[in-house]
């Protein structure tokens, strides 16, 4: 099923410093205005589990609101199937559209939306796929949004265009944010889909450095 986090989660009171481990057998949908927070411990959101081709993860929006995870130097990663520091969170036909300054965004393995990424020096890992999706697609898409980390460390960011051969603009990967480190590497990786016209490995129209 899925997982819709509609409440804040912090585990840096107290100097505790607990991971938060998502991981659903569908999608995972942080809703907008939502925080999750740790003390220097790695944050995990793991859809498509169960390793079906289902299953994309969501950070909503509300206007200009969007959702965060801040973890004070812990890692954060979002992907999917067996593993998801190798494998794709995946777009499917009924994964929910996000609207960003008043227009509806295209389907996405990943999407976040107006929503904010904050490792503190910490590493990012982000995979997302179209799937199979017969739509507008992108595997992984910063809209508006802003993905950080400072000191050493690095950012990963990869996106498929799916295999889909009816889908329309099926791009890889799409930045429409901010995306920034300190001396640590940016690796931004896109696949378009070979089998679609239009298909773009990637789009970078925001700040990457």
């Amino acid at each position: 099923g899925n997982i819709n986090l509609n409440a804040d989660l912090n585990t840096s009171s107290g100097g505790i410093s607990g991971s938060i481990l998502l991981a659903a057998s569908n999608n995972i949908i942080q809703a907008a205005g939502v925080g999750v927070t740790t003390n220097g411990a790695d944050v995990t959101y793991w859809s498509d589990s169960a390793n079906s081709g289902a299953g994309a993860i969501l950070l909503a929006n509300s206007g200009a609101t969007g959702a965060s995870i801040v973890t004070n130097g812990g890692n954060i990663i979002m992907g999917g199937g067996t593993d998801p520091t190798t494998g794709y969170a995946m777009a499917t036909s009924s994964t929910p559209i996000m609207t960003v300054g008043g227009a509806a965004k295209p389907i996405a393995g990943v999407m976040l939306a107006a929503s904010s990424l904050d490792a503190g020096g910490g590493s990012i890992s982000i995979r997302g796929s179209n799937g199979t999706v017969n739509a507008s697609t992108r595997g992984v898409e910063v809209a508006s949004a802003t993905i950080q980390t400072s000191g050493s460390g690095t950012i990963t960011l990869v996106g498929d265009g799916g295999t889909s051969t009816s889908a329309s603009n099926p791009w890889g990967f799409v930045n429409e944010g901010t995306i920034q480190s300190g001396s640590g590497n940016i690796y931004i990786y896109g696949t378009g889909n070979t089998l679609r016209p239009n298909a773009r490995g990637m789009s970078l129209g925001g700040i990457v450095q």
